[in-house]
């Protein structure tokens, strides 16, 4: 039987448990924070950011299967709001973020080996971004990497590190093997040193 997906909760209590959710999140407290999503889900379980959040300490945790199965849910509810909200027509709220969903459940499943779903999750979370975004770049070239697709991911390793050019990351030095791997030992030494003078 289908529930009535929000992008709010009715209840009162279950905007309350998740409020007091997310402040013990910014706080470093998952597994009370995770504690309190998991009662969310059950009062409202067709509240989109239950389950994201839920997944989201899970993560943090460790427990990256749990994470998949409570991101799926809440993809699956996201598009059911968006298929709702296009249906009823203007004023309805709906939820507008599902690249993040399937940016969190990709990254998820690029770390729990299943490169090819994570590469399925990551190009819709590029398409459904809809402009340039550095953190679905690294992460979708990563699983192209994964996946050996050397030239799209030296592509989308380019176009992060040119969005993030002065502040020098780590996953710059996987952009620089996937050069090495192409055959651009000039390109991959530059980044090379481009990382190792900023960390000595």
């Amino acid at each position: 039987e289908m529930v009535p997906v929000e992008v709010t909760p009715s209840s009162p209590d279950a905007r309350k448990l998740f409020n007091e959710g997310r402040a013990l999140e910014s706080q470093g407290n998952m597994a009370a924070a995770q504690r309190l999503y998991a009662k969310v889900t059950l009062i409202s379980p067709g509240f989109i950011y239950g389950w994201s959040n839920l997944g989201n300490t899970q993560v943090a945790m460790g427990e990256l299967s749990a994470a998949d199965e409570n991101y799926s849910h809440a993809i699956d509810l996201c598009e059911i709001s968006r298929n709702d909200a296009s249906e009823q027509g203007f004023g309805v709220k709906k939820c507008n973020d599902l690249y993040v969903l399937y940016l969190n459940r990709g990254s998820v499943r690029l770390n729990n080996h299943r490169s090819r779903d994570a590469l399925q999750d990551l190009q819709k979370a590029s398409i459904l971004r809809e402009r340039p975004d550095a953190v679905v770049a690294q992460n979708l070239a990563r699983a192209q990497e994964q996946n050996g697709l050397y030239g799209q991911a030296d592509k989308d390793y380019s176009m992060a590190i040119s969005m993030t050019a002065n502040e020098v990351n780590p996953f710059w030095l996987r952009s620089a093997m996937v050069k090495l791997q192409l055959g651009d030992g000039k390109g991959g030494m530059d980044l090379l040193n481009r990382v190792e003078n900023r960390f000595p």
